[in-house]
Protein backbone atom coordinates (compact mmCIF):
# COMPACT_ATOMS: atom_id res chain seq x y z
CA UNK A 1 0.00 0.00 0.00
CA UNK A 2 1.35 3.24 -0.93
CA UNK A 3 0.76 5.98 1.92
CA UNK A 4 1.11 9.99 0.80
CA UNK A 5 0.81 13.11 2.81
CA UNK A 6 -0.19 15.80 1.53
CA UNK A 7 -1.56 19.51 2.42
CA UNK A 8 -1.74 23.04 0.72
CA UNK A 9 -1.25 26.14 1.83
CA UNK A 10 -1.89 29.69 1.04
CA UNK A 11 0.94 32.12 0.72
CA UNK A 12 0.92 35.52 -0.55
CA UNK A 13 0.78 35.08 -3.94
CA UNK A 14 -0.97 31.32 -4.38
CA UNK A 15 -2.30 27.97 -3.39
CA UNK A 16 1.30 25.68 -2.87
CA UNK A 17 0.51 21.89 -2.58
CA UNK A 18 2.99 19.57 -2.22
CA UNK A 19 3.03 15.76 -2.06
CA UNK A 20 5.29 13.36 -0.33
CA UNK A 21 5.70 9.71 -1.00
CA UNK A 22 6.29 8.03 2.19
CA UNK A 23 7.09 5.32 3.64
CA UNK A 24 9.53 6.91 6.45
CA UNK A 25 9.99 10.26 5.22
CA UNK A 26 6.38 11.07 6.67
CA UNK A 27 7.65 11.50 10.73
CA UNK A 28 10.81 13.55 8.94
CA UNK A 29 8.92 15.93 6.84
CA UNK A 30 6.25 16.78 9.59
CA UNK A 31 8.92 17.66 11.96
CA UNK A 32 10.65 20.39 9.35
CA UNK A 33 7.44 21.77 7.87
CA UNK A 34 5.16 23.64 11.14
CA UNK A 35 1.79 22.62 9.86
CA UNK A 36 -0.48 19.59 10.17
CA UNK A 37 -1.04 17.34 7.70
CA UNK A 38 -3.60 14.69 6.78
CA UNK A 39 -2.68 11.60 5.74
CA UNK A 40 -4.80 9.50 3.09
CA UNK A 41 -4.11 6.05 1.34
CA UNK A 42 -4.45 5.76 -2.25
CA UNK A 43 -6.31 2.54 -3.51
CA UNK A 44 -7.12 1.45 -6.85
CA UNK A 45 -11.00 0.85 -7.71
CA UNK A 46 -12.45 -3.07 -7.74
CA UNK A 47 -15.02 -1.52 -10.43
CA UNK A 48 -13.50 -1.94 -13.74
CA UNK A 49 -13.54 1.33 -15.73
CA UNK A 50 -15.68 -0.50 -18.44
CA UNK A 51 -18.88 -0.80 -15.95
CA UNK A 52 -18.47 3.09 -14.61
CA UNK A 53 -21.87 4.70 -15.47
CA UNK A 54 -20.60 7.04 -18.56
CA UNK A 55 -20.65 10.92 -18.35
CA UNK A 56 -22.84 12.76 -20.64
CA UNK A 57 -21.18 15.38 -22.53
CA UNK A 58 -23.05 18.16 -24.32
CA UNK A 59 -21.15 19.11 -27.50
CA UNK A 60 -23.81 20.98 -28.74
CA UNK A 61 -21.54 24.23 -28.62
CA UNK A 62 -19.50 22.85 -31.15
CA UNK A 63 -21.52 22.73 -33.69
CA UNK A 64 -21.27 26.27 -33.91
CA UNK A 65 -18.21 27.96 -36.13
CA UNK A 66 -16.56 30.24 -33.74
CA UNK A 67 -15.16 32.65 -36.56
CA UNK A 68 -18.68 32.93 -38.10
CA UNK A 69 -20.69 33.03 -34.96
CA UNK A 70 -21.62 36.37 -32.52
CA UNK A 71 -21.02 35.64 -28.96
CA UNK A 72 -24.61 36.52 -28.21
CA UNK A 73 -25.71 33.58 -29.95
CA UNK A 74 -22.90 31.57 -27.84
CA UNK A 75 -24.30 33.05 -24.62
CA UNK A 76 -27.87 32.62 -25.36
CA UNK A 77 -27.14 28.80 -26.23
CA UNK A 78 -25.05 28.69 -23.22
CA UNK A 79 -27.72 29.99 -20.95
CA UNK A 80 -30.27 27.36 -21.84
CA UNK A 81 -28.34 24.65 -21.51
CA UNK A 82 -27.48 25.92 -17.87
CA UNK A 83 -31.25 26.25 -17.69
CA UNK A 84 -31.81 22.36 -18.33
CA UNK A 85 -28.77 21.89 -15.66
CA UNK A 86 -30.14 23.59 -12.67
CA UNK A 87 -30.44 19.99 -11.04
CA UNK A 88 -27.23 19.38 -10.75
CA UNK A 89 -24.34 20.92 -8.76
CA UNK A 90 -22.34 23.49 -10.64
CA UNK A 91 -18.71 24.12 -11.30
CA UNK A 92 -16.99 25.86 -13.24
CA UNK A 93 -13.20 25.37 -14.47
CA UNK A 94 -11.02 27.29 -16.48
CA UNK A 95 -7.14 26.86 -17.02
CA UNK A 96 -5.11 29.77 -17.95
CA UNK A 97 -1.61 30.66 -19.60
CA UNK A 98 -0.07 34.06 -20.10
CA UNK A 99 3.58 35.55 -20.19
CA UNK A 100 3.16 35.65 -16.64
CA UNK A 101 2.97 32.27 -15.62
CA UNK A 102 0.01 29.29 -15.93
CA UNK A 103 -2.59 28.61 -13.23
CA UNK A 104 -5.94 26.44 -12.86
CA UNK A 105 -9.42 26.99 -10.96
CA UNK A 106 -12.48 25.52 -10.08
CA UNK A 107 -15.45 27.41 -8.70
CA UNK A 108 -18.83 25.68 -7.17
CA UNK A 109 -20.89 28.33 -5.56
CA UNK A 110 -18.99 30.05 -2.88
CA UNK A 111 -16.24 27.33 -2.57
CA UNK A 112 -12.96 28.31 -4.52
CA UNK A 113 -9.68 26.30 -5.64
CA UNK A 114 -7.23 28.04 -7.94
CA UNK A 115 -3.71 27.06 -8.42
CA UNK A 116 -0.60 28.26 -10.44
CA UNK A 117 1.55 25.84 -11.74
CA UNK A 118 4.73 26.18 -13.26
CA UNK A 119 4.81 28.66 -16.44
CA UNK A 120 6.10 25.60 -18.22
CA UNK A 121 3.44 24.25 -17.83
CA UNK A 122 0.44 23.98 -21.60
CA UNK A 123 -2.55 25.12 -21.34
CA UNK A 124 -3.82 21.93 -21.60
CA UNK A 125 -1.79 21.23 -18.04
CA UNK A 126 -3.79 24.03 -16.90
CA UNK A 127 -7.12 22.48 -18.18
CA UNK A 128 -6.46 19.28 -17.05
CA UNK A 129 -5.29 20.48 -12.99
CA UNK A 130 -8.45 22.47 -13.31
CA UNK A 131 -10.48 19.63 -14.21
CA UNK A 132 -8.82 17.71 -11.16
CA UNK A 133 -9.36 21.05 -8.90
CA UNK A 134 -13.46 20.07 -9.58
CA UNK A 135 -13.15 16.86 -8.84
CA UNK A 136 -11.63 17.64 -5.16
CA UNK A 137 -14.86 19.85 -4.91
CA UNK A 138 -17.35 17.59 -6.13
CA UNK A 139 -15.90 14.52 -4.09
CA UNK A 140 -16.31 16.63 -0.50
CA UNK A 141 -19.81 17.86 -1.91
CA UNK A 142 -23.07 16.57 -0.35
CA UNK A 143 -24.63 16.66 -3.78
CA UNK A 144 -25.01 14.02 -5.51
CA UNK A 145 -25.73 15.51 -9.41
CA UNK A 146 -22.64 17.27 -10.82
CA UNK A 147 -22.05 18.79 -14.32
CA UNK A 148 -18.79 20.75 -15.24
CA UNK A 149 -18.73 23.91 -17.29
Amino acid sequence: MRVTAGFGFLTEFSIIKVSVTTQIRVPRFRTYVPLTCDIFTSSISTVPPWLLKRPLVDLSLSSFAKAETIPEVFKSKFLEICDRLQVFGQTYTDGSKTNNGTAAAAVSGDVVKSLRITSHDSIFTAELVALNLALDIIRRSRHKKFVLL
